[in-house]
């Protein structure tokens, strides 16, 4: 037991906490949102999870998501993306990291949380110069 604390002792004096605003680090797509997997077609687990769920945070996580898919990226890839709502209006920024590139090809795009796929091919279009 003593070595275990003069081990945690030891971390705690090295350790250091940096928090990365998001105006210029965006996380990885769907990083931070907690979520609960049922069976599709269990509706006595449903009507249980139901009132924890927020409408408007599984769309931005199924615009991030698209946006990724949209990209041909998966969770290794070196992609940021952020989706956010706000009284239905969605507003999706993108930063996409290619090798030997320092500076990120980003964009930025809003418009009605219900088009959130929408969104996340205007966004990819943008950042591509299309």
């Amino acid at each position: 037991m003593k070595s275990t604390s003069k081990v945690s002792g030891s971390l705690l004096r090295f350790s250091f906490i940096e928090v990365l605003p998001r105006e210029i680090f965006l996380p990885a797509g769907g990083q931070g949102i907690i979520a609960l997997q049922i069976r599709a077609d269990d509706e006595n687990i449903r009507a249980i999870v139901n009132p924890v769920n927020d409408h408007e945070t599984l769309l931005c996580l199924r615009a991030e998501r698209e946006f990724l898919r949209l990209l041909q990226g998966d969770c290794n890839s070196p992609v940021g993306v952020l989706a956010t709502s706000k009284n239905g209006i969605m507003k999706m920024r993108a930063q996409v990291f290619q090798d030997g590139s320092g500076a990120p090809r980003a964009g930025r795009v809003e418009g009605v949380c219900d088009e959130g796929e929408r969104l996340a091919a205007q966004l990819l279009k943008q950042i591509n110069g299309e």
